[in-house]
């Protein structure tokens, strides 16, 4: 009897096991493929001489595309978040739009500061940043024991329910969400160790990282990545 538990050789698409038929990488090919492709994202916005020969990624790495590679990589988190939802559990969800506007208020308030008539306590990023994630699982265990009661389209017109009431919440508490239409100021990604003045990590300018001279779009954007 074979003890092997990942895809036959010559044989990609057979496999012997639940566990490596189900994984996200199954095969070293596509493991090295994707170590390869996190080494070139992590690269690219630096001005090296081989990522500069890439003109595709070089492409990417301008300060434009750095600001789409930011918004794509916060949603493939929603992506993820639909996949084990709908794909793994088997559930209809059309809320996720909704917890991710609780951990952006959420954030914003803890680490934004306050000015006029907003909200914002202005705490550093090591506290706002898991604070934010916090936020929206605590607001998921509250809706859980209504949501856990039904299945199917119910579910989903629940969870869709909950966008409405993200909308309507975000129109009325303007002092958390900013003047409608306008928003507010989202706090930067300077790592302090409370409020001091001087960052330990500067990401709002340019510098060095790595002993390479980059952008404030490329620290940004390396410290979303």
């Amino acid at each position: 009897m074979s003890t092997r538990t990942g895809p036959m050789r010559g044989r990609p698409r057979l496999f012997t096991s639940y566990k490596t038929e189900t994984s996200i990488l199954p095969t070293w090919t596509k493991r090295i493929a994707m170590g390869l492709f996190l080494l070139v994202l992590v690269l690219m916005p630096f001005d090296l001489p081989i990522i500069s020969q890439l003109p595709f990624v070089r492409f990417l790495g301008d300060d434009i595309w750095l600001r789409i590679v930011n918004s794509v990589l916060i949603f493939v988190i929603a992506a993820v978040g639909l996949n084990l939802l709908l794909g793994v559990a088997g559930q209809v969800s059309l809320g996720h739009a909704f917890f991710m506007g609780v951990g952006a208020y959420a954030g914003v308030v803890l680490g934004a500061d306050s000015g006029g008539s907003l909200w914002g306590w202005g705490l550093p990023i090591w506290i706002w940043l898991p604070g934010a994630g916090l936020a929206a699982a605590l607001v998921g265990i509250i809706v859980a024991p209504a949501a856990v009661r039904v299945r199917g389209l119910y579910l989903a017109i629940v969870t869709l329910g909950l966008v409405f009431l993200g909308q309507h919440f975000g129109r009325m508490f303007d002092f958390i969400a900013g003047p409608a239409g306008l928003g507010r100021k989202w706090p930067t990604f300077d790592i302090r160790l409370w409020k001091e003045e001087e960052p330990l990590v500067d990401m709002s300018s340019g510098g060095h990282w790595l002993w390479f001279d980059i952008t404030k779009n490329a620290k940004t954007y390396l410290f979303l990545l």
